[in-house]
């Protein structure tokens, strides 16, 4: 059966039985004219150790775009960051991006991504919905004689990847969450 907004022939969760196959069937739930996202928000208590971020420093741009300028203070401030898989991406084919409302600002380790790639495709087909999870952005300080003194911006994920990704199965195992096309 064909989905007319989706183009392409919709594929159950049980068809996806290799990556090569799910990588070519699997229906993308982002919407770039859409000015907001349906996703599913995964939450945790406070995880051992923050999950690190990769390429903040390239990405300024869109953290002043969301927090604002540096200030002396800095900023500490919690936000949503959406988990976006990048299975075209020249330099790593299991490559996640971390997506602020703002923009990208970043990815995760390579080591990292390779583990929860697949089963965000996964989840993010099935639901048809975005993947968040909690954010602390930090940074963002200019101190000293003419602000020279001054620190990047950087965002931690609040989440344990292992965790997240038993969460996302949990996820694939309910039906009562899964997109049914018309």
């Amino acid at each position: 059966m064909k989905v007319p907004f989706l183009k392409k022939k919709w594929l159950t969760q049980e068809q996806f039985t290799t990556r090569k196959s799910l990588l070519k069937g699997w229906i993308n739930p982002l919407n770039p004219k859409s000015p907001s996202q349906d996703a599913i928000l995964y939450k945790q208590d406070e995880p051992e150790s923050p999950q690190e971020v990769r390429g903040e420093s390239f990405r300024q741009k869109v953290f002043m775009k969301q927090f604002g300028k540096h200030t002396q203070e800095g900023h500490w401030d919690e936000c949503q960051a959406f988990l976006y898989p990048e299975p075209d991406n020249k330099q790593d084919e299991y490559a996640v991006q971390v997506v602020i409302s703002a923009g990208p600002v970043g990815y995760l380790p390579k080591s990292d991504a390779k583990k929860i790639q697949e089963t965000l495709i996964r989840v993010m087909h099935q639901t048809q919905k975005m993947v968040a999870v909690d954010a602390i952005v930090k940074g963002g300080w200019k101190r000293g004689l003419l602000g020279r003194d001054k620190g990047h911006f950087g965002i931690d994920l609040l989440v344990n990847l292992n965790e997240l990704k038993k969460q996302m199965e949990e996820t694939l195992r309910d039906d009562s969450s899964h997109f049914k096309p018309e």
